[in-house]
């Protein structure tokens, strides 16, 4: 059954069968299954794959080009029935879930609207809950359709950065299969992936990458498939391989995402991954797959090749280990990344790795003129303490636990620099002391432990993260601001997986209708609303990103602004000063109307149930936004 297939294909549906991890059985790979979706027969352009990176997850399917236009003909890709239809301003849009008799499903999103049953349908649903947003599942002698049929138009509603059509296949646990691994003639690839640079971190206090505990960043030059960093790496100790990287597809997306990854050290297979499936709590580990603090910062997409504490997205073949490399030697080793897409187009990185054992060499000679200067950085679960100003004889610095005492002994030096590990686990310092002075310039820290749930508690405020709200074990600072009401909470680099809690209890005699909790940009002191809710007296807000929260009032109202209005329809467009848009309804003649949203404009538009029926009375629109503003727009139309 695969004898069509590309090669690279067959190793991907054997990996599809031999993964480990997985708790499901998955469906077979059935070439010629489906049919394409949109324009069939004609060249296709991808400006998306499955597997991209994305804000907050692994790409689930392939987005389609639709040549910059919306309301093309959208086609159901195999037999089966429509099981279910969103409609919403957000996220995937207007989208249709076809189920499929052989257990799969597709999802066809970013939709302008659906063929005219459905959307009959959908709007006397819209118009019966009185609400825009639904989510409605169907039966399936309901919406029967085969393979061909028109389900939809393609448009640009949701998240969408312009017109196309998102397409995936899935199976009844929401997982998601590679679409190209089923064989489209639509779809043409002969271009190899690219490197862009590879990444090298210490893992191990004893670990080492040109003689220092920190990461370190290779640029390799091209030559023919291969790139290859040519100077040998020093390192030492265990260490860990991070990769930037980008497929490349025939007249589309020149970064897209990467199919297929293999690390081999010395001829062995020490990491493996692939996209042939992704799970649903896979999809979610996108920010402990790759380097978040490159990618927050400055948008480098720098993937870990190797499964760190917490990492669900183990896909193994016989040989493959987690990704950790151990060089406990002075030996040569050589490494090769060869990566690889579903058509069989592939490049190769090539670097060798120098086992170089640390040797203690003597400080540079410096004049003691005042105090030892403190820098610290939280290097996974170290404490990384550099330290000026000191002496060949300074070689060991004591933390305080409280009153307890640690020793670190000296790890190294980088000039006049002394350089000292701590591993947090042992105790959480308050201050530490060298050459009898004692520094306490950085913030207490809590350790947050994804295993069980937690809270951090202030003199007026508190937050609590739950089982799993972080991918891995964090140090947390908490730092509360009096002045302005507001709480600083640990580092913004540092991803979480799930919300957390933070809860600011109020004096039972202040007035609470319009305050809220939101998030202070650091670069603009812009304030986001975060979802808020009062539970006796404790203003909570649901947090997914450290950074800085307080508490502000917004007691302004929401705007409408009146664009048109016709016995055809009526246009509106809205906004808000601070908390956002909660909710909006309106009425002709008391009876409700639909308005639907369109978020990217701010547009409020009529949808009318019957469209033959002309818009004619009084209309009355009313406004919420989230501190609990109401605006209301009242005119007569004729």
């Amino acid at each position: 059954m695969f004898k069509f297939l590309y090669p690279s294909v067959l190793i991907a549906c054997f990996i599809l069968y031999t993964s480990i991890g997985l708790s499901q059985a998955l469906l077979p790979v059935v070439p010629n299954y489906f049919s394409y979706p949109i324009m069939p027969g004609s060249k296709s352009s991808l400006t998306g794959n499955m597997g991209e990176i994305r804000g907050n997850h692994f790409h689930g399917g392939l987005d389609i080009r639709t040549r910059y236009q919306t309301g093309l003909p959208v086609y159901a890709a195999a037999e089966g029935y429509i099981s279910k239809v969103v409609v919403e301003s957000q996220g995937y849009g207007w989208m249709v879930v076809i189920r499929h008799p052989n257990g799969y499903q597709t999802v066809y999103a970013h939709l302008e609207d659906f063929y005219l049953p459905l959307a009959q349908y959908v709007r006397q649903e819209q118009y019966r809950r009185e609400q825009f947003a639904v989510e409605l599942t169907m039966k399936p002698e309901q919406f029967p359709v085969k393979r061909g049929d028109i389900i939809g138009y393609s448009g640009n509603t949701g998240s969408s950065g312009g017109p196309h059509l998102h397409w995936e296949i899935r199976d009844t646990t929401e997982g998601f299969y590679n679409p190209l691994l089923y064989g489209f003639n639509e779809v043409i690839d002969n271009k190899d992936p690219y490197v862009v640079r590879l990444a090298v971190r210490p893992i191990s206090e004893n670990a080492r990458v040109n003689g220092v505990f920190e990461r370190e960043e290779f640029n390799p030059v091209k030559q023919g498939r291969t790139y290859v960093i040519n100077k040998p790496i020093p390192v030492f100790g265990t260490i860990a391989l991070e990769m930037w990287a980008h497929d490349r597809l025939n007249d589309g997306s020149q970064r897209a995402g990467l199919h297929c990854t293999e690390v081999m050290l010395d001829g062995k297979t020490v990491f493996y991954r692939n996209t042939t499936y992704i799970s649903k709590p896979q999809q979610k580990q996108i920010n402990h797959h790759i380097n978040y603090e490159s990618f927050f910062l400055r948008g480098e997409r720098f993937e870990k090749l190797y499964f760190d504490d917490g990492n669900v997205l183990r896909q193994n073949k016989k040989g493959a280990l987690n990704g950790y490399i151990q060089i406990a030697d002075s030996a040569m080793h050589f490494l090769e990344v060869i990566v690889s897409d579903p058509y069989g187009n592939l490049c190769r990185l090539s670097a060798k790795l120098k086992g170089t054992p640390p040797k203690e060499k003597r400080m540079q000679k410096v004049n003691l003129i005042g105090k030892p200067k403190f820098k610290y950085k939280i290097v996974d679960n170290f404490l990384k303490t550099t330290v000026s100003n000191l002496e060949q004889t300074d070689s060991l610095i004591a933390y305080y636990c409280g009153k307890e005492q640690r020793y670190a002994r000296r790890a190294y030096h980088e000039g006049e620099k002394a350089v000292f590990l701590y591993d947090l686990r042992k105790g959480l310092p308050d201050s530490c002391q060298i050459r009898g002075i004692v520094d306490s310039n950085f913030a207490k820290l809590n350790a947050i432990f994804p295993s069980v749930q937690q809270t951090i508690r202030g003199d007026y405020s508190f937050v609590t993260f739950d089982k799993n709200a972080l991918f891995d074990t964090a140090y947390v600072s908490y730092e509360e601001d009096s002045t302005d009401m507001s709480v600083r909470i640990g580092n913004p680099l540092i991803p979480f997986q799930y919300n957390a809690t933070l809860c600011f209890p109020l004096a039972p005699e202040l007035d609470k209708t319009h305050l809220g909790i939101y998030q202070i940009s650091d670069v603009k002191g812009s304030a986001r609303w975060v979802g808020n809710y009062l539970v006796n007296n404790e203003l909570r807000g649901r947090i997914k990103q450290f950074g800085k929260y307080k508490i502000l009032s917004d007691t302004k109202p929401p705007v409408i602004k009146h664009l048109k209005s016709s016995e055809y329809g009526l246009l509106f467009r809205i906004g808000d000063n601070l908390s956002g848009i909660k909710s909006w309804r309106a009425t002709l003649n008391g009876k409700f109307l639909l308005l639907s949203f369109e978020h990217k404009k701010s547009l409020l538009y009529s949808t009318k149930l019957n469209p033959s029926d002309p818009l004619r009375g009084e209309l009355v629109v009313e406004l919420t936004d989230n501190a609990n503003n109401t605006a209301v727009f009242r005119t007569v139309v004729r």
